[in-house]
């Protein structure tokens, strides 16, 4: 073998191992700690059975390592007996520590959700939405000083959601004009003050995906 072909394979072997010790640590910030999250759900539970009068019970846990969400790392996933509409997060509130929830964005998030989508069916076409994903802070409640035992609608209140339409089709024309509409529709019919929306696609292109449209309001 010449000298070149082991410096070559020396090379490679190195850049191989290194890049595994990436992928590897990658892969930890990912999963994050376990010991934690079950400590977490523990106290988690005890937060819900203390401060809800109806039956909730909590039933995994998350970590964002992507680091999606501002208020939190960790957080703890629950379900309210007789309430199949949604899930709450119970996390540490990294602003002050304390333990808080997620139940009126999880309300709000699932209003606006009921009030969009047969708009966007009529608009879109029903077969035509693949995900429609809308996210309000998840400490909205906490900022507003918004009780759980009085959530109120979401119209006219001080919070921006995020919204994330994806269609199974590639871009047309008038999207632009449409999403244009549906910002306008929020502002003046559910008086929402600001927010984001995305109109993304999965269409079947390879070289000319369509690309997603965003309009901040």
């Amino acid at each position: 073998m010449s000298v070149r072909a082991k410096v070559l394979i020396s090379v490679i072997v190195t850049l191989l191992i290194f890049i595994g010790i990436i992928l590897y640590f990658s892969y930890l910030g990912l999963r994050g700690n376990p010991e934690y999250e079950a400590e977490l759900k523990k106290v988690a539970q005890q937060y819900l059975d203390e401060n809800f009068d109806e039956k909730a019970t909590v039933v995994n846990s998350f970590y964002d390592g992507a680091n999606i969400y501002e208020e939190f790392t960790y957080a703890a996933i629950a379900e309210i007996e007789n309430n199949d509409d949604f899930r709450i997060l119970v996390f540490y509130y990294k602003d002050t520590g304390e333990m808080i929830d997620s139940l009126v964005a999880e309300t709000w998030e699932h209003e606006l959700e009921q009030y969009l989508t047969p708009k966007l069916n009529d608009i879109f076409g029903e077969e035509q939405i693949e995900e429609l994903w809308i996210k309000y802070p998840k400490d909205v409640g906490k900022v507003l000083n918004i009780s759980n035992d009085d959530i109120p609608s979401l119209k006219g209140q001080n919070a921006n959601p995020v919204i994330r339409i994806t269609l199974n089709r590639k871009q047309h024309d008038d999207d632009e004009d449409l999403i244009e509409s549906i910002a306008n529709e929020l502002k003046e019919e559910l008086q929402i003050p600001n927010g984001n929306i995305t109109l993304a696609y999965n269409d079947s292109g390879f070289f000319f995906k369509s690309k997603a449209i965003i309009k901040n309001f």
